[in-house]
């Protein structure tokens, strides 16, 4: 985990007619990938068998289950944080009159290259949520075709609760409202959440 960066909380820009918000975050979708998965159990699973090899010599099976699970468990924070790390990108949000479109790109990328760009009417989403603040920072973006998800929060080190994204400028509150959005802002448990939704009819 890194310090928090001074550039929090990201702020939104103006791009031509879009409403641009650009912040480092993790894919989970690409972090829970089935074979991410497979490896990281397969690793967790030797790490036991090993821990249990150790601790069976002395007969004791509690001391050996006891030393099993905490190597294992161990293991497996140190490779979840080292996979946060090295799966960390920029994610772009541009919401434009129409649509919002979602690009990721690498860090240090020169002339802003992006890979894998997915523009997403408005009048598609069915879910829209920003945790706002400290290590809940995330963003959902929920569609009938599937839920894309991003964590923020967990990439960096802090002890309190700190801004890290900061709240929907005006103008696109309206044109969420206007696509047949509602929803809003709200403090939950003492962090800022934006969550919008289509409106019933």
């Amino acid at each position: 985990m890194t310090p928090t960066p001074l550039e929090l909380p990201a702020p939104w820009t103006d791009r031509g007619d879009d409403f641009v918000l650009r912040i480092s975050a993790v894919d989970l979708g690409v972090l829970r990938a089935p074979r991410r998965l497979a490896t990281w159990a397969g690793v967790l699973l030797a790490t036991l068998l090993l821990a249990l090899v150790i601790g069976l010599p002395g007969g004791d099976w509690a001391v050996a289950f006891g030393t099993a699970v905490f190597i294992g468990a161990s293991t497996g924070i140190v490779l979840y944080l080292a996979t946060l790390r090295t799966q960390r990108r920029i994610l772009e949000l541009a919401f434009g009159p129409d649509a919002v479109r979602v690009g990721t790109e690498h860090e240090g990328e020169s002339g802003g290259a992006r890979s894998g760009t997915t523009a997403i009417p408005y009048r598609e989403l069915r879910r829209l949520l920003i945790a706002h603040d400290g290590a809940p920072t995330r963003i959902r973006i929920a569609t009938d075709a599937g839920t894309r998800r991003w964590t923020i929060g967990q990439l960096y080190r802090h002890n309190r609760v700190e801004p890290f994204i900061d709240e929907l400028p005006g103008p696109l509150v309206e044109r969420l409202r206007n696509a047949g959005l509602v929803g809003g802002t709200a403090v939950r448990r003492g962090v800022r959440v934006t969550d919008w939704r289509p409106r019933r009819r």
